[in-house]
């Protein structure tokens, strides 16, 4: 599983409450991570393992949890948490409001940058209500979104997609600066790079 794709996971799992995950290994071992009784890693422990693992990959000294980590070729949501599609997952907060969740790699500026004029035309600006949480350590930011009138219930998957359409369009535009540069006005990649 590519080191991104592994830490929004973990940041998810570690931010939502009540969220699982169950991940799948290159062994075949499959390891449950949550808060319940009889999970075999925490949110927090899992998040650990993940911060270890790009620790490792950055030729820091090794940290604890660094193997297991680099060891994962797949997760699933669990819990109080399910995936919707394309990077948007679905949960309820405890008074039953439903709630959709996206984690990026963006930075939380950038965030709150892409974050204007989101959903269909017409929607008044208080309609939704968001919350950002960012985990420096993993280099994430995670977006939570619910109505905030049950009036607005119906366009939360709209504007939940659109959010996570633009982190994917930013995410994939940071990607391209930081890899390639200007040369008389045509993109080549940059000296530093394979």
């Amino acid at each position: 599983m590519p080191p991104e794709h592994l830490r929004l996971v973990a940041a998810l799992v570690h931010t939502c409450p009540g969220a699982e995950v169950t991940l799948r290994c290159d062994t075949g071992e499959i390891v449950r991570v949550g808060r319940r009784l009889g999970s075999d890693m925490t949110p927090c422990e899992f998040r650990a393992a993940t911060i270890a693992l790009g620790n490792t990959r950055s030729h820091q000294p090794k940290q604890p949890g660094a193997d297991s980590a680099a060891r994962i070729v797949d997760a699933e949501l669990g819990g109080a948490l399910s995936e919707v599609g394309g990077g948007v997952a679905r949960s309820r907060t405890p008074c039953g409001i439903e709630q959709r969740w996206i984690a990026t790699t963006l930075p939380s500026f950038v965030v709150c940058d892409l974050l204007n004029g989101v959903g269909p035309d017409g929607l008044p600006e208080a309609a939704m209500s968001g919350d950002l949480r960012v985990d420096y350590d993993l280099g994430t930011s995670v977006i939570a979104i619910s109505p905030a009138d049950q009036r607005y219930r119906a366009v939360l998957d709209h504007v939940a997609v659109d959010v996570a359409a633009r982190c994917f369009t930013g995410e994939l535009l940071h990607a391209a600066t930081a890899s390639t540069t200007t040369v008389n006005g045509h993109l080549e990649p940059k000296e530093d790079q394979p």
